[in-house]
Formats: C-alpha cells, structure tokens, sequence
C-alpha cells in the first residue's frame, strides 16, 4: 500500500519531476541502457565520477554505483511526493547550483559562477518579460517576472549565504544544506526499513 501511495504522489503532486524522469529513462533505454530498481526507485547508470540526478521516483547515477549516492537519490523522491510542484524550486535548482558551486575551486570563480547564472537568467526570462509586453502577453510577464526574481533571491543566497562556507578552502559537508541532508537521512532510513522487510 505505501508503494502505491509512493507512486499515485510521484504520478500527481509530483509529476513534473515524475514525467521529466520517465521521459529521461525512455531516452536512455532507446540508446541501449537498462533500468534497474533500488527500493521503490528505478535508476540508469550513466556516465562515471559524477554523483547522482533524481527525477521523483527515477534516478541517474554514475558507474560507481555506490549504495549510499542510491539511498540519497531515493531520499529525493520522497522529497518529490510532498514538496510536489515546489521541488524544482525548493529542492532541484537549489541543489544543482549548489552542486556546480562546489566544483569552483576558488573563492572567485564561485562568485562568478553565481554572477553568471544570474545572468543568464535574466537574459534570457528578461527577454521574455519584453516579448510579453510587446505582444501583450500578461501571464508571459508575470511568469517570467517571477523567474527572474526567484533567480536573484538563487543568486542572493549562492553569493552571500553559501559561498562564504567555502573561504580558505574550507570543507563543507555535502549534506549541510537542508535538503540534501534530508535526503539523506530520508532515503537511507527507508532503504534500512524496506531490507528488513524483504529478508
């Protein structure tokens, strides 16, 4: 019962990162890949030494395979089935900037980094914001506008919250921030829960 409840929230509350994650897997198996399942999860290995990309109940993962990246990913896609359509926003593109953020290796290039997907940001939603007033296209405007501002309030928080973790080459714990360590401890405790089950 509880897998289908994963599932019905995955295909409904959460089915924007469900339906990107089935469409993601449908590509890769047509180039050959095959699925596999972790829990209640399906996943691909793709690629090596990268980590993992969840997408609600679907996942990527690197060829190191490690349980523990699994167990993460998993973590997510309980994620997914209560923030729903805020996990984009809450979870994935907070995640994911974080992410390439970390990979800067200097206090510089992380502030530039942060400096240019802000820009790119308002390049490009700004240009939209322009065609919706041309063309008077309301919801255009003030979707786009929305986007740009939930992009300043990203860069805000990159620039001035999390890059300054990172001075003198200080180490910062992946799962420092909030919704990884969620992930975590969400994923790792259901994987411990569903093994003893099947044993």
């Amino acid at each position: 019962m509880k897998k289908f409840l994963y599932w019905f929230a995955s295909c409904t509350w959460g089915i924007i990162m469900t339906f990107i994650g089935a469409l993601v897997t449908l590509v890769l198996m047509c180039y050959g890949k095959k699925p596999k399942k972790f829990g209640w999860d399906i996943y691909i290995i793709v690629g090596k030494d990268w980590g993992g990309l969840e997408f609600g109940p679907f996942f990527l993962i690197d060829s190191e395979d490690y349980y523990e990246t699994k167990c993460h990913e998993h973590g997510h896609g309980f994620q997914n089935c209560y923030l729903g359509p805020l996990f984009p926003l809450l979870v994935g593109l907070p995640s994911a900037a974080r992410y390439w953020l970390r990979e800067m290796d200097t206090q510089k290039k992380k502030k530039l980094f942060s400096c240019l997907l802000l820009l790119c940001i308002v390049i490009i939603f700004g240009a939209m914001i322009v065609l919706g007033i041309v063309f008077s296209v309301i919801p255009l405007i003030i979707i786009a506008s929305a986007i740009v501002c939930y992009g300043v309030a990203l860069w805000v928080w990159l620039l001035f919250i999390e890059t300054p973790k990172y001075e003198n080459n200080k180490y910062v714990d992946y799962d420092a921030f909030w919704a990884e360590g969620d992930a975590t401890e969400r994923g790792t405790n259901f994987m411990k829960s569903f093994q003893q089950r099947e044993h």
